[in-house]
């Protein structure tokens, strides 16, 4: 009899549940199931959360103070996380932020202590240009990188923004002169960063950029967010590895159940987000 593997659980690629929709997921646990639309044809999947069908959950956040104050009640759970810190607090690409950045690498220490540094990846993410290159969000890389390597912090994900068409009438809309790099300033700007994560002992991983395969630079390689093998390792047990083909052609993680929704409103309001169809 060949053994079915349990479920990975992303909450979520389409909005910040950790940070805005706790409550309601929590109930969606409490009750052991979650009724998800699909995004494109309002089709309705019910998905098991129940312990004895998840493998493990990957948390999406950009900030997870709420879900700190309420972790133990996913302690029968695997957890991983998929941090993004990418901006100080207040900022017009991601005004919503309520967080501080410190307050932010505090939760990352938390976490670290409590789930250990391997259970999170750091993603900066997306990587943004502007005024024809000549301005970018990468001031804050490097306090970033040095404090969550205080913290074990061996891996991170990046990706360069991709500018959809909502995402370009978006920015037209706040008059944001966005910028699209050539590769010469993606390789130039890549050598620079992985060369600083290096020393810090980060490898750095690439999200949906298959461009850069081909670069050739050191400490930089094509990566998965969600990652069966690494989910395995955290549980204790196999999870499946097969890619998720429900994501961008270019994305390779592992397969997972997203149980969030492109409708429950985000209030992060980056400028460059591809899931809020509200900013």
């Amino acid at each position: 009899m060949i053994a079915v593997l349990k479920q990975i659980i992303s909450a979520s690629r389409r909005t910040d549940l950790p940070r805005w929709f706790l409550p309601e997921v929590m109930q969606w646990f409490g009750q052991g199931f979650v009724d998800v639309p699909n995004p494109f044809s309002g089709r309705i999947s019910r998905v098991d959360l129940t312990p004895d069908a998840v493998h493990s959950i990957a948390w999406w956040s950009k900030d997870f103070s709420r879900w700190l104050k309420n972790a133990e009640y996913f302690d029968a759970y695997t957890n991983s996380f998929q941090f993004t810190i990418n901006a100080e607090q207040g900022t017009f690409l991601e005004p919503g932020l309520s967080s501080s950045l410190e307050e932010r690498i505090d939760q990352f220490h938390d976490l670290a202590g409590r789930y250990g540094a391997n259970a999170i990846n750091w993603r900066f993410d997306p990587i943004v240009f502007w005024n024809g290159g000549q301005e970018n969000n990468l001031s804050k890389f490097d306090f970033i990188a040095g404090q969550l390597a205080r913290a074990g912090i061996a891996r991170m994900t990046f990706s360069f923004a991709t500018w959809y068409g909502k995402c370009m009438k978006r920015a037209k809309r706040h008059n944001f002169a966005y910028s699209e790099p050539s590769a010469d300033q993606k390789y130039q700007t890549l050598f620079k960063l992985a060369k600083l994560c290096e020393n810090l002992g980060i490898e750095m991983h690439g999200c949906c950029n298959p461009d850069l395969e081909n670069m050739g630079i050191p400490n930089v390689a094509m990566g998965r967010c969600i990652d069966g093998e690494v989910l395995s390792g955290l549980a204790g047990k196999g999870s499946t590895t097969q890619q998720d083909t429900g994501q961008r052609e270019a994305c390779r993680c592992t397969r997972s159940r997203d149980i969030g929704r492109y409708d429950f409103e985000c209030k992060h309001g980056c400028l460059y987000c591809y899931a809020n169809p509200r900013v």
